[in-house]
């Protein structure tokens, strides 16, 4: 049992640190224009992550649901548990969205720095649009690894780290002859290597005959 779960474990062990590398990046860069910038960041990351979070714990039902079908045999209600993912995770997204977009007054509120709070929120304001993707990417995962596949998700997540640092490169900077957009880079990178995952999380499920 335990050589069964390690198998199926360590992949997404290895993937969880690779996630957590995507932000690291975005520290990394940010930090190189400054520590105003890296401090907003933080801001914005401390506010959104906390939101984020929220919407996550519903949409991970998705594993256990699958899985327990999977054991059944009820191989209808593994589909209908993936297509309500989805749309759970769509609705959610339209809730949280309006809520992370209005990051400045809930800043102003708790007392903080003034310029800080527009850079911050200049951030959120390209980076709120990734909630969508990555609750849909969330509601794949749990489906792929309800099935054991655990070793896609890894890959697909390290290809996400070399998205999201070639964008950043390209857009916190203005290298090649892109616009330097600082804050607003980190914020649209983050947001297109979410979309780039989940194309390539649906196109993997879609493609593979098991699925």
């Amino acid at each position: 049992e335990f050589r069964a779960l390690f198998q199926l474990g360590w992949p997404l062990m290895v993937a969880q640190l690779a996630q957590i590398s995507l932000n690291t990046t975005d520290v990394i860069m940010l930090g190189w224009l400054g520590p105003k910038y890296l401090a907003a960041a933080a801001l914005a990351s401390a506010f959104f992550v906390a939101i984020q979070l929220f919407g996550m714990g519903i949409v991970e039902a998705v594993a256990p649901m699958v899985a327990q079908a999977l054991g059944a045999r009820d191989y209808r209600s593994v589909r209908r548990t993936l297509r309500q993912g989805i749309w759970a995770g769509l609705l959610i997204g339209l809730v949280l969205v309006p809520l992370v977009w209005n990051i400045a007054p809930i800043y102003r509120l708790l007392g903080q720095n003034e310029e800080l709070i527009g850079m911050a929120e200049r951030f959120v304001h390209y980076a709120v649009w990734l909630i969508f993707p990555a609750f849909q990417i969330i509601v794949f995962r749990s489906f792929l690894s309800a099935h054991g596949a655990t070793r896609v998700i890894l890959l697909i997540t390290v290809a996400g780290f070399f998205v999201n640092a070639f964008c950043d490169w390209l857009l916190i900077f203005g290298n090649w002859g892109f616009p330097r957009l600082d804050l607003a880079g980190a914020g649209i990178a983050t947001t297109v290597t979410n979309l780039a995952m989940l194309a390539f999380t649906i196109a993997y499920t879609q493609l593979h005959r098991r699925f």
